[in-house]
């Protein structure tokens, strides 16, 4: 992978008179990894950056997390963009709200799942429980190290007869695990669906996507001969093909594309 802060340059005197997709990853990249979900605020610097870019006439800023789209939009707290909760299966835009899964039955189940590991990790300090409506996640960034097995063991040992079953999906990433519906959908497909069926696929664009954990990899992989990946963090494996080391060198690269989009 190329350090992208050395190509940056290069790549925009490329791409200069291109309308600009900008398509950001929240946790981890516009902000470091909190230890609760909560804690994960938004510079008001990079706000200001990203509500200036997201008026300009050849930009287009697109959100893309794992967080519910209501908990995505609490934290950003910008109008006029595209937002993506639970890896692309909610979606804002242009003040339309669409949900791609909706089973009531997924639902029921997902909230007796709950329930059940609460019972099952009292024992466990640490865990943390979040409910994001569509999924459920559960992070233990804060439990002992030697007693991660055990909360990985636990929740396959809950959902097993339900995988087997495909009516659940069981995904990873920093420190969590998610319980999600049964489809073969993450943010790559997601990214593929804006590009082709929104945005109409118009040639003259130049897409960024950064991204940190292993759902961004999907997006990297869409886009790959397509925009410019850029993750976040250190990574030895990675389809995206340029780096930054930390979320901080995300708010400098926001801060040239803005300056060189003549936004103050």
């Amino acid at each position: 992978m190329k350090y992208f802060k050395l190509a940056q340059k290069t790549l925009w005197q490329k791409t200069v008179n291109k309308e600009l997709y900008l398509l950001l990853d929240y946790d981890g990249t516009l902000t470091p990894i909190a230890p609760r979900p909560e804690k994960a605020l938004l510079q008001p610097r990079i706000r200001t950056l990203l509500k200036k870019m997201a008026s300009h006439p050849r930009c287009l800023l697109a959100i893309v997390s794992g967080r519910s789209l209501a908990d995505l939009k609490k934290m950003v707290k910008i109008k006029n963009i595209i937002y993506a909760g639970n890896h692309g299966l909610e979606i804002e835009y242009h003040g339309i709200q669409v949900r791609l899964f909706k089973d009531p039955c997924f639902q029921d189940l997902l909230e007796k799942l709950q329930v059940e590991l609460r019972e099952r990790m009292k024992g466990l300090n640490g865990v943390l429980l979040e409910d994001k409506k569509l999924a459920l996640a559960v992070h233990y960034r804060q439990v002992a190290k030697k007693r991660i097995p055990e909360v990985k063991a636990i929740v396959s040992d809950l959902v097993h007869a339900y995988s087997v079953r495909r009516q659940i999906a069981v995904t990873s990433g920093k420190m969590v695990l998610e319980l999600r519906p049964p489809l073969a959908w993450g943010k790559g497909d997601f990214i593929t669906w804006l590009l082709r069926d929104i945005l109409k696929d118009k040639k003259d664009k130049a897409v960024y996507y950064f991204g940190d954990d292993r759902t961004d990899e999907d997006a990297f992989k869409a886009l790959k001969g397509q925009g410019f990946t850029i993750v976040v963090g250190k990574k030895k494996r990675s389809a995206a093909e340029y780096y930054l080391r930390n979320p901080r060198e995300v708010k400098e690269v926001l801060e040239q594309i803005a300056q060189d989009l003549g936004v103050k």
